[in-house]
């Protein structure tokens, strides 16, 4: 009988919450490339290389977690998920542009969502946040993932 690697159960579940969350498939692949890469690219040891790799193909696995929550409030949770991961409040004028098109799904209620959205957003975000992570972080230990790529999802969320 074969047996399956966890990079192999990581990666379907990367192809998973990509579907989930309505990302584009293999966005979550992508990234893990990309972490890695740079990983490489700044001389990281093959000890933390293998962090970047796992944390950042875990980092997204609990983007799920508020999919109730989310479609309760934006009623339509994949289209929530969408809007949200490319947010870019770091940057006034994309974020105004971005703002101006949150809620377009629901072309009646766009004004509602998109003020529900400006409203609880500073006080929930965090909290999300923290209950993505703390799926991720469940469920890395019991994957047998190193502690480092463990401790660094709390970080994969920052900005």
């Amino acid at each position: 009988m074969a047996s399956i690697r966890v990079t192999e159960v990581l990666a379907a579940l990367s192809l998973t919450t990509d579907l989930a969350t309505g990302m584009p498939f293999e966005k979550g692949l992508a990234v893990c490339l990309i972490a890695t890469a740079i990983a490489e690219k700044l001389g990281l040891d093959e000890t933390d290389r293998r962090v970047v790799f796992h944390a950042a193909l875990l980092g997204a696995v609990g983007c799920t977690s508020r999919a109730s929550e989310n479609a309760d409030s934006y009623a339509d949770d994949l289209a929530f998920q969408r809007a949200y991961h490319t947010l870019d409040p770091g940057d006034p004028t994309v974020f105004r542009d971005q703002m101006s098109r949150f809620g377009d799904w629901m072309p009646g209620s766009q004004a509602a969502l998109r003020d529900r959205f400006v409203t609880e957003a500073p006080g929930g975000c965090p909290a999300a946040v923290r209950s993505v992570c703390e799926v991720s972080r469940a469920l890395g230990p019991r994957l047998g993932l190193p502690e480092a790529a463990v401790v660094a999802l709390t970080e994969v969320k920052e900005r």
